[in-house]
């Protein structure tokens, strides 16, 4: 058997892109120690991971919209809920349009 390769890893992609980061750059550069996480209420330090957060979400519509710096928990635990959300909200329309559909083939009986 030949011996595997070594694969190359890639360094991850941002996720919104160079004017994300670069927004998230300048928040960075502005941002004072001490400064309160819009989402929590609690201070920010230098040493925490700290991300460039949508004041509209992303998913409301709030694509390139203003940017804040919150801690990266209190960002990413909003993001989550909103899905969740979105998901169960989903999840209770497929489950109408299958009663609706149920009711509708009993009906031709």
């Amino acid at each position: 058997m030949a011996p595997r390769r070594a694969t190359r890893r890639r360094k991850p992609q941002a996720p919104y892109g160079a004017a994300h980061a670069r927004a998230r750059q300048e928040l960075l550069a502005a941002f004072r120690d001490g400064q309160r996480c819009p989402r929590c209420g609690k201070p920010m330090r230098a040493w925490q991971k700290l991300d460039a957060g949508h004041v509209i979400p992303r998913m409301l519509g709030g694509g390139l919209g203003p940017l804040r710096l919150e801690h990266a928990r209190c960002n990413r635990a909003a993001g989550a809920r909103l899905g969740n959300a979105a998901r169960s909200k989903r999840a209770q329309v497929a489950g109408m349009k299958a009663a609706a559909a149920r009711k509708a083939r009993s009906a031709k009986w």
